[in-house]
């Protein structure tokens, strides 16, 4: 467990006990994240995020000892019993690398919208600031919520249309 999260491991910590600077290391992986990172409940195509997954994180805000977090509620978090197997790692390896790439790496990301007789709704940061440069032909653009733009974060949506709809969500 300590290989997915070596970057936050502190050398001095180890010699303190063998579980707690694991444990320190994701809570600090945590810390780093995005505020929208840490509280995201939809992909921005609308998809819930992976209960799991959220139950990971909610565990990593929990005051709870090591020892109890790494064998006992981090494999319960997970679905498995309450020990430790193989595939709990498996699984915080993907949590982890899910709420890495949740965020846009670099200053901006691009989406491609084909969209023919149909509805496509994208989730997005209030704070980020989105390019809409979508053809439209017997289709519509519509935007709910208010986009801050407060972010350096900005995403550029391109494609087209036609004869659907395409909604920009602010969360």
């Amino acid at each position: 467990m300590a290989g997915i999260f070596h970057d936050y491991v502190l050398e001095a910590e180890k010699a303190n006990n063998e579980h707690d600077y694991v444990v320190l290391a994701m809570r600090r992986w945590y810390m780093s994240l995005p505020k929208y990172a840490k509280e995201i409940k939809r992909t921005i195509s609308g998809e819930k995020v992976d209960k799991r997954y959220t139950a990971f994180t909610r565990l990593l805000r929990q005051n709870i000892g090591s020892h109890e977090f790494l064998f006992q509620r981090l494999p319960e978090a997970f679905g498995y019993a309450a020990e430790f197997e193989p595939g709990v790692v498996e699984n915080v390896a993907a949590a982890k690398n899910y709420f890495d790439n949740a965020i846009i790496q670099g200053e901006s990301a691009t989406v491609h919208i084909d969209n023919s007789f149909g509805e496509v709704s994208l989730y997005v940061p209030r704070a980020w600031k989105v390019d809409v440069n979508v053809d439209k032909a017997f289709g519509g653009i519509n935007m709910r919520g208010r986009m801050e733009g407060t972010s350096t974060h900005r995403l550029i949506v391109t494609g087209e249309t036609n004869f659907g709809a395409l909604t920009i969500v602010f969360i």
